[in-house]
């Protein structure tokens, strides 16, 4: 769905076909002074596709099965043209939209008033569906053109500036900057209002100037025409961002993705509902689902992990990456990783996939299912790695097997505390076996089982997942616990308190505090002994590397494993009836 049946209001959309997907690519909450469906029908959809980060953050609270995932522009249509430029007879600053948008070009007359003039080779040129009206320009200093689909790439393609002013409004920052993306896929320099997207686009490169007032519109435009060259550059690092980031190329797979994970979420709800006895809902239901897909035991209760390593990636720097480096060093038994390939499943932040990359991995991937761990983890790529091809960032289901057959086999596979918050931790283990080229290694961390405490941890787990009232319950019982005792802890070794919360502190790189947050609120929760995981693996032709095991303790239990076969039937080895025991399935 894109949009209401009837403008902002709910009426049929409950009695449509799930799944049912929500792409927004404006802010539309606004409209009618906000008294929209917008909630309604977030709530009722199974996935929710959103244009920017600012539209994702207010559909979040209704829905968090959400991709954010902008606009794409084909680059196959939106190419650079040299030599057309060249042909214009005069330089051209252009502007291409919509005549609802004309007001916001009128706002910068003042500096096209004190540019054009020292330029009589320069001219504005409006692209729209009607005419623009100037206080002061002179008919000669502008020309307008007609818009249509025939004209569009060429109109654009002859400029040498683009411009794209808006207000800061929130309407604003709901908007997608196609128009920004398609002069960048031109090769053209912008300089556009640094609002919302527009200004999360022009960090990522020097592609164009974000002037706020009109003496700054005027300085940037006279800036560009004294120095064409500089301009060329920028025009032609623009259109390498958008290859990278917002091409059709790019983005469809995305796209597809998520719809397919999407649906295959839908089909598992399906059959679970269907084994219990119960009527599937989805298939013309009426009543609302929940918005996030549902997984396993813990459909509707599932703790948002993205969210908590969104507040920890933010505080990622060299040192964590440095204590994360060493660990996949003392892990893995070697001291970097080159010509090797690295799948991190589960991301998380990407701590560990950004930490391979400076140990040298040839290819790094990195899939998650929640959508806000996927966006951590291409944030940290572009403050630390923009524009690394070795490196790529998507959203995946360790329990899509249509998914994980694209993914080919790694030399090392990296899954550390990610597998038994799936619902189906078992399978799950199954399932990345298959991944592990022959010779190479898998990194696995579980949850001890620890008999009666395990069963009450994985109680206040569903208790911190019921809602707001029972999380801020369960962090006031257990928060202050925790605390006290490293407080404790570090008193008894004579140890500075505040060392442990510090950025380097914690011997993978990351913070009790977050730590803590993921232990109380990690929901789905399974547990495995020791032994079970071992045994596990070595049916399935896996030799044990190394362990390192909590006791009787809470905690993850290590491993690292390493496959000993080319049997293509190593990932799927049959259980024995030993094996069947220590493995239940869930």
């Amino acid at each position: 769905m894109q949009r209401e049946l009837v403008s902002t209001l709910t009426t049929l959309e409950p009695f449509t076909k799930r799944p049912r997907v929500f792409d927004v690519d404006d802010a539309v909450w606004l409209n009618r002074g906000g008294r929209t469906g917008f909630a309604t029908i977030l709530k009722m959809c199974d996935g929710v596709i959103c244009g920017n980060d600012f539209i994702a953050e207010h559909a979040r609270p209704w829905n968090d099965n959400l991709c954010v995932l902008p606009t794409a522009v084909d680059t196959d249509r939106y190419l650079p043209s040299p030599e057309r430029r060249r042909r214009a007879t005069r330089r051209i600053i252009g502007w291409s939209g919509l005549s609802s948008g004309l007001k916001y070009v009128a706002e910068i007359e003042e500096a096209l008033c004190s540019v054009l003039p020292r330029h009589p080779d320069v001219l504005l040129r409006i692209v729209s569906d009607k005419p623009p009206t100037f206080q002061h320009l002179s008919a000669s200093q502008f020309e307008y053109i007609p818009w249509s689909p025939g004209n569009e790439v060429e109109t654009i393609q002859e400029m040498s500036v683009g411009l794209m002013p808006v207000e800061d409004s929130l309407w604003a920052r709901g908007k997608c900057s196609y128009k920004m993306l398609l002069y960048m896929s031109c090769g053209i320099p912008v300089v556009v209002s640094p609002v919302g997207m527009n200004q999360e686009v022009l960090a990522l490169g020097k592609i164009g100037f974000g002037p706020r007032s009109p003496a700054e519109w005027s300085d940037t435009l006279e800036w560009l025409l004294q120095n064409p060259e500089q301009g060329q550059a920028m025009g032609q690092a623009g259109r390498k961002i958008v290859e990278e980031r917002y091409s059709i190329h790019v983005c469809v797979p995305r796209l597809a993705s998520f719809l397919h994970t999407v649906l295959q979420d839908k089909r598992r709800l399906f059959r679970q509902q269907a084994s219990k006895g119960r009527p599937a809902a989805g298939s013309g239901d009426a009543s609302p689902g929940a918005g996030s897909a549902p997984r396993g035991e813990a459909a509707g209760r599932r703790f948002a992990f993205g969210r908590n390593w969104g507040r920890f990636s933010q505080a990622i720097d060299e040192a964590r990456i440095a204590l994360a480096a060493r660990s996949l060093q003392s892990l893995l038994g070697t001291e970097n990783l080159e010509g090797r390939s690295f799948l991190d499943a589960g991301s998380g932040s990407g701590l560990f996939s950004l930490a391979a990359m400076r140990l040298g991995a040839a290819r790094v991937h990195s899939f998650d299912y929640d959508p806000d761990s996927v966006s951590c983890t291409e944030r940290l790529k572009e403050r630390f790695l923009p524009g690394s091809h070795a490196w790529t960032v998507e959203r995946g289901d360790v329990l899509d097997d249509a998914y994980l057959s694209r993914l080919g086999t790694f030399d090392v596979l990296y899954s550390w505390g990610v597998l038994h918050h799936t619902g189906r931790m078992w399978e799950a283990l199954d399932k990345v076996a298959r991944l592990v080229a022959p010779g190479g290694q898998l990194v696995v961390a579980l949850y001890n089982d620890q008999g009666w405490r395990s069963r009450f941890w994985r109680a206040v787990k569903r208790t911190y997942n019921r809602g707001a009232a029972s999380r801020w319950l369960v962090r006031c019982l257990f928060l202050p616990g925790f605390l006290l005792g490293y407080l404790a802890k570090d008193i008894l070794r004579c140890r500075n308190p505040l060392t442990r919360y510090r950025s380097s502190s914690g011997a993978r790189g990351m913070s009790p505090l977050y730590d803590v947050e993921d232990w109380l609120g990690g929901y789905p929760f399974e547990v495995a002994r020791p032994e079970q995981v071992v045994a596990f693996y070595q049916d399935r032709a896996f030799r044990c590397e190394r362990s390192s095991t909590v006791g009787g303790k809470m905690g993850c239990n290590e491993f690292v494993f390493r496959r000993v076969t080319t049997s293509p039937e190593a990932g799927a080895a049959p259980r024995s009836e030993n094996q069947q025991a220590l493995a239940p399935t869930p």
